[in-house]
């Protein structure tokens, strides 16, 4: 029993040994960079314009960027500036689609209607089509459509038509570049997001810029 509880402690004795030589070294690590910063800082200039300056030259700058100060400080960024994006989404996403309630897009086939009226005689052969003032629709079964002309819309409207989910981020992160870099003006839109403003926001797809963002943001909810 002796020889036990002395095997015990002098084993708890070297868990401590350990920790305290873990901790130490912790300590000493944390002083070191804490004298290391206070050198850095002692060595800048102390008006905050000639520091930032100083801050701010390319070599400086890339140096602490590439650091592993500058790493961690990358991803406190990176996850505060996703947060915030997520956060942003979130409240938008719940401020529209309480407009939407109204909107049931199980009633798709309701609102797509043609417009064109066809007149037959008796024997069912057709003698002229009435397109109204040329603003028509006319609805067409899938099985009507050729396959080339299915493959050649999807491949000119949305490439990724069976990737995505309704929405697609790349195109609409394509189109924000290319608009404002100057490139022409270009949509983001998918097939889906389009036939929802066809169906259902007919009387606001004249709407562009900054009064098309509500718009936008309600197909996408609706394409989801």
């Amino acid at each position: 029993m002796i020889k036990k509880r002395r095997s015990s402690r002098k084993g708890a004795r070297r868990s401590l040994g350990v920790y305290s030589n873990l901790t130490s070294r912790r300590r000493a690590k944390k002083d070191m960079r804490t004298r290391r910063k206070a050198e850095y800082l002692a060595t800048l200039p102390k008006h905050p314009v000639k520091r930032a300056l100083h801050r701010m030259h390319p070599r400086r700058f890339f140096a602490y960027w590439f650091s592993r100060e500058g790493g961690i400080m990358a991803l406190k960024i990176g996850g505060v500036a996703i947060l915030f994006m997520v956060l942003v989404f979130g409240a938008l996403f719940a401020y529209f689609r309480r407009e939407l309630d109204a909107i049931r897009p199980g009633e798709l086939s309701k609102r797509v209607q043609t417009t064109v009226t066809r007149y037959y005689d008796r024997n069912d052969v057709l003698l002229w089509e009435d397109k109204g003032d040329g603003n028509y629709k006319l609805v067409v079964k899938e099985n009507e459509i050729a396959e080339p002309m299915k493959q050649a819309t999807i491949a000119i409207e949305d490439k990724d038509f069976y990737k995505h989910g309704g929405v697609s981020f790349t195109g609409i992160t394509r189109a924000f570049v290319n608009n404002f870099g100057g490139g022409g003006t270009q949509g983001g839109s998918t097939l889906t997001q389009q036939l929802v403003k066809q169906v259902f926001f007919a009387d606001e797809a004249g709407q562009r810029g900054l009064g098309g963002v509500p718009r936008k943001i309600k197909e996408a909810i609706l394409a989801v």
